[in-house]
């Protein structure tokens, strides 16, 4: 439940919402989703494949393989998701204090990067599975490693960032809302106040001087009240 405060003016001063994920929330997924994308982006330089029975020990990374087949072409698309990641959940910060863009979109584009990283990343240890360590009782390069773990945090950076995002929308709402609607009942209530009624005036019935109602003899003229 939100709790609003009002300075003396009677405008909103501060507005919490316990239990909501106000922007400590966007940084938190921010952090996640820029370590996680970072992690994604490293798999580039870290071998995917080692070739255990060749001596020496042979490492494949993503331009070996796709040396060895055109198949792994779509293994480009780990780097670049990570980078967009990184600076897709950046922008988010940064960028919807200053306009750029609603305050939504890079939330969501930041989801849509760490989805196709996950999917990729996803789909090349499973073709990597069946054309190496499946067959060859080779082994996983640290690469699969580093990037699968950086798409688990990715994974909890955009979650919590679209939470986030969608509970500090909620709060600025709220806010604004409150802002317009705090001045109206104290003019409802000054309007509801009833006018004062007029007081009924004595008056000297000879020279029409106002008197009060324990006097006996007008003070002006002297006549008897």
């Amino acid at each position: 439940m939100a709790r609003i405060q009002w300075n003396a003016g009677g405008h909103v001063r501060k507005a919490r919402f316990p239990g909501q994920r106000g922007p400590s929330g966007l940084v938190l997924g921010t952090l996640l989703a820029v370590l996680g994308g970072a992690l994604i982006t490293l798999g580039t330089f870290f071998p995917w494949v080692q070739l255990s029975g060749h001596v020496p020990v042979v490492n494949l990374k993503i331009l070996d393989l796709i040396d060895t087949s055109n198949a792994y072409l779509f293994m480009y698309l780990i780097p670049v998701s990570g980078i967009l990641i990184a600076c897709f959940s950046v922008v988010s910060i940064f960028g919807g204090t200053r306009g750029w863009g609603p305050g939504w979109l890079w939330p969501t584009l930041t989801t849509i990067s760490t989805i196709i990283a996950t999917i990729v990343v996803i789909v090349s240890v499973v073709w990597i599975d069946q054309d190496y360590i499946s067959l060859e009782n080779e082994k996983y390069g640290s690469a699969a490693f580093i990037a699968a773990f950086g798409c688990v945090l990715a994974v909890a950076g955009s979650v919590i960032m679209m939470l986030g995002h969608r509970a500090h929308w909620e709060s600025r709402q709220i806010v604004r809302s409150t802002r317009v609607r705090s001045a109206q009942p104290a003019k409802t209530r000054i309007k509801e106040l009833p006018p004062d009624e007029p007081r009924f005036q004595e008056r000297c019935p000879k020279c029409n001087s106002p008197v009060e109602a324990d006097w006996r003899t007008c003070p002006i003229c002297g006549e008897k009240l």
